[in-house]
């Protein structure tokens, strides 16, 4: 999926100079399972405004992450390059590719942040407007991240300790599932971004965005990652009854594969002290899930409507886009 971005955003800012550039609005969200955005699940997960670009344009139904976190995994679409074909140095060390969450092309300053999509599209003459999260340097996270991405490949711990593992990502999902009062966003730095980019799309000075086309718009969001957490309002649209739980092997059972018994234990998902590991808990987790991707559709509809509402609708490309899958889904 990542070098298909990167070369399709690439190639129409190259055109020709008889050929008027369109714009470019990338939104790129976190943690977000393709299957929710499928003409299969709108009935599940309410998304008209995604629903609306794909039936105008192309829906890629069997593209894929090419490295299922963060950070490489934003690394890798910014660079256009694999996540394996990303060697730097980092803390005196030779890395030869990004591989974990503290991994992603190297330093800010270096030979890959040179090289980044919004870099070539300054070449191109775009104003770029770059805002949310990043997430695409090396070290942006925690030194504790590091030493927990060796302890995966290390399968350490060994043995499964009595309340159930080697959990510091929390309790199965983050413990109960929060919901806000009435539509009390819980995201509010996403809708504070977002309110910030759309009064420069909306601003028609010179600094504006319709006096700087054509121009490369991006927000990276935090939403949808976990923990689950959505408000009243956006859990209404969800048809609970209708959320369905993941089949899930028992913790004793030979079938269970030793990756999925791994990530329950990281994720607090074993232990026997919480009582969260049940269907009815499941379900709770995927239906705010729903609605945290239902309101992600609504920031989209804010940027659709401020495009088209200043006339650039016929000159703009929308790109919605995940960095991955969510891991609990």
């Amino acid at each position: 999926m990542h070098r298909a971005i990167a070369a399709a955003v690439l190639s129409v800012a190259s055109a020709s100079a008889q050929v008027e550039k369109p714009n470019l609005v990338w939104l790129h969200v976190e943690s977000t399972d393709g299957r929710t955005w499928q003409r299969e699940m709108h009935d599940v997960v309410p998304i008209p405004n995604i629903q609306s670009l794909q039936e105008r344009g192309t829906n890629f139904r069997n593209h894929y992450a090419d490295v299922p976190i963060c950070c490489p995994s934003r690394a890798s679409v910014w660079t256009g390059r694999r996540p394996h074909n990303l060697p730097h140095r980092m803390n005196g060390l030779q890395v030869n590719g990004a591989w974990n969450n503290y991994e992603g092309f190297g330093l800010e300053g270096s030979a890959f942040d040179r090289e980044k999509i919004s870099d070539r599209l300054a070449r191109e003459n775009y104003t770029t407007y770059i805002s949310g999260k990043t997430d695409w340097v090396s070290g942006d996270h925690s030194l504790t991240t590091m030493l927990d991405s060796f302890g995966i490949y290390a399968r350490w711990p060994y043995n499964i300790p009595k309340e159930g593992g080697f959990h510091i990502w929390g309790d199965c999902g983050d413990g109960p599932v929060r919901v806000n009062k009435g539509n009390q966003s819980a995201h509010m730095n996403d809708w504070t971004t977002l309110d910030q980019a759309v009064a420069w799309v909306r601003d028609t000075s010179r600094d504006g965005a319709v006096a700087k086309q054509p121009f490369f718009l991006y927000q990276g969001m935090n939403i949808v990652h976990p923990p689950y957490v959505t408000d009243e309002g956006h859990l209404a649209r969800i048809p609970r009854e209708k959320v369905t739980a993941p089949a899930w092997p028992a913790f004793d059972d030979p079938k269970i594969h030793p990756c999925d018994l791994q990530a329950s234990m990281k994720k607090g998902c074993a232990r026997h002290d919480l009582s969260l590991n049940t269907t009815d808990h499941k379900v709770s987790v995927r239906t705010v899930y729903y609605a945290m991707i239902a309101e992600f559709d609504d920031m989209v509809g804010e940027y659709m409507r401020a495009v088209d509402d200043m006339g650039l609708t016929d000159r703009t490309i929308f790109i919605v886009s995940s960095d991955h899958g969510d891991m609990q889904m």
